[in-house]
C-alpha cells in the first residue's frame, strides 16, 4: 500500500498519484485500486450524490473498475482538515473508520494507491493525524514536494514524522510540473534535490525531478508529461521494488477486527 503525501498545498500530488496509477496499468499484471479516504468541499450531482473534485479523477486514472464509494468512501461538503470537515458533518471518524476502508479497497487490484488529503501530519480523525493511519495499514509513503525554496525543510520534516512512527517512506519526489505563477527564479538554483539527497538516509531513494511539461494545455497533459517522466526514469519499477513485500510481514492494514461498512458515504450539512 502506498500513501501519496504532500509537503503543502498545490503540490500537484493528485496529478502526481494519477501519473503513478496510469503507470501502474502498463506494469502490474493485475491493475491497482485507489483510495481518496475523505473529500472536502464535496458539490452535489444530478442524482444528489456528493461527488469530490478528485475522486473521479484518480477512479479514471486507476482504470474504471473500483466502485465510486470504494474509491471516495467520506465526502463531505465543508472545508478544512479531513477531521474539521466530518464532524461538522455530525460525523466522528476514527482511525479504524479509515482503515477498514482501506481494507476493503484491497479487493479491487493489485495493490492500493492512496492519495491523501494534505500532508503527514493532517488531521484525519478524533484519534489519528494520516501519519497514524500510515502506520495501522502498515503502508509505504510517497513525499511530494514542490520544488521551491524551502522544499528541504518540508521534505526532511515529513520523512522525520515518518521516522518516529517508523513508517516507511519510499521516496522523495520533487514537482515542478506546475511553477508558482509569482516565481522569477529558476527552482533549479535551490538545489534542494542535492540537499535532500545529503540529509536523508541512504535507504531512501530521492528521485529525478519532475520537470515542468511544457506546452500542457490541459491536465490530461500534464498528467501525460508525468507519465512520459515516470517511464523513462522507471520510478515506479524503483517505488515497486521498495514496496515489495517481504515473507516475515503481515498482510497490511487487516486489524484483528474490521466490518468495513458497503456504503460508507457521508454526506455534510
Amino acid at each position: 500500500m502506498l500513501f501519496v503525501v504532500s509537503t503543502e498545498r498545490h503540490a500537484a500530488k493528485t496529478s502526481i498519484a494519477c501519473a503513478l496509477l496510469a503507470r501502474l496499468q502498463h506494469i502490474l499484471p493485475v491493475p491497482p485500486a485507489v483510495v481518496r479516504l475523505v473529500e472536502t468541499e464535496c458539490l452535489h450531482d444530478e442524482a444528489h450524490d456528493l461527488v469530490g473534485r478528485d475522486g473521479p479523477r484518480l477512479r479514471a486514472a486507476a482504470g474504471d473498475h473500483i466502485p465510486p464509494l470504494v474509491v471516495s468512501p467520506y465526502r463531505f461538503t465543508g472545508r478544512g482538515p479531513p477531521r474539521v470537515a466530518a464532524e461538522r458533518a455530525g460525523v466522528g471518524l476514527t482511525r479504524q473508520d479509515l482503515v477498514s476502508a482501506l481494507v476493503q479497497a484491497e479487493d479491487f487490484g493489485s495493490m492500493v494507491v492512496v492519495d491523501t488529503e494534505g500532508g503527514i501530519l493532517t488531521a484525519m480523525a478524533r484519534d489519528a493525524l494520516l501519519v497514524d493511519v500510515c502506520e495501522t495499514a502498515d503502508a509505504h509513503v510517497l513525499v511530494v514536494a514542490i520544488d521551491d525554496v524551502g522544499a528541504e525543510n518540508s521534505a526532511l520534516l515529513a520523512v522525520d514524522a515518518c521516522a518516529r512512527r517508523n513508517v516507511k517512506v519510499a521516496g522523495i519526489m520533487l514537482n515542478q510540473a506546475y511553477p508558482r505563477a509569482e516565481a522569477t527564479e529558476d527552482p533549479n538554483d535551490f538545489e534542494n534535490h542535492r540537499l535532500i539527497e545529503a540529509y536523508v538516509s541512504t535507504t531512501t531513494p530521492v528521485y529525478p525531478t519532475v520537470p515542468f511539461i511544457a506546452g500542457a494545455k490541459d491536465e490530461n497533459d500534464v498528467i501525460s508529461g508525468i507519465v512520459a517522466h515516470l517511464a523513462r526514469h522507471r520510478i515506479v519499477e524503483s517505488i515497486l521494488a521498495t514496496i515489495a513485500p517481504t515473507p516475515e510481514r503481515s498482510a497490511p492494514g487487516r486489524p484483528a477486527s474490521s466490518s468495513p461498512s458497503s456504503d460508507p458515504q457521508t454526506t455534510g450539512p
